[in-house]
This record gives structure tokens, C-alpha cells and sequence, in this order.
């Protein structure tokens, strides 16, 4: 179910943040629709500890990773 994928990319993806150093805390929320693939809504809240924009972050996001159920899918099985 996407549900449960998307609570596993978004974790996967607060890492990431973290692990990057955009940020010390993060913590993001996926938002999907019914028969649309793409997220409906990307939120972000870094607690004030970012070292780059929110905006930024969600952009870099979206350019490097497919968050499709079809992209979640293929990225937990790399």
C-alpha cells in the first residue's frame, strides 16, 4: 500500500536530509490522491536547525528521487 511506502520514503528521505547536512533535524510528510502517482503534497518542517531553505530542500528532493509508488518500490529494493 502506498501509505505504508510513502511513512518508509519519508523516513528514508528525513536521512537523507540529515545525512546531507541540510539540516540537523527534519522530519517530511507525503501527501497522495487516488490514481495520481506523484505526490499531491511534499512538507517539510527542518524545527529552524536547516542550513539551506525548506523550499530548496523539497526541490533537491524532487530532482533526485521518483516518488512514485513505482520509485519507492524500486528504490527499497536496491
Amino acid at each position: 500500500k502506498v501509505d505504508r511506502s510513502a511513512a518508509y520514503m519519508a523516513r528514508f528521505l528525513a536521512k537523507n536530509v540529515v545525512y546531507n547536512r541540510y539540516a540537523s533535524k527534519c522530519e517530511i510528510q507525503l501527501s497522495y490522491a487516488i490514481g495520481i502517482a506523484e505526490p499531491i503534497s511534499i512538507a517539510i518542517n527542518t524545527f529552524g536547525t536547516n542550513s539551506i531553505d525548506d523550499d530548496e530542500i523539497i526541490n533537491k528532493i524532487k530532482s533526485n528521487f521518483v516518488l512514485t509508488p513505482k520509485g519507492i518500490i524500486k528504490i527499497k529494493g536496491s
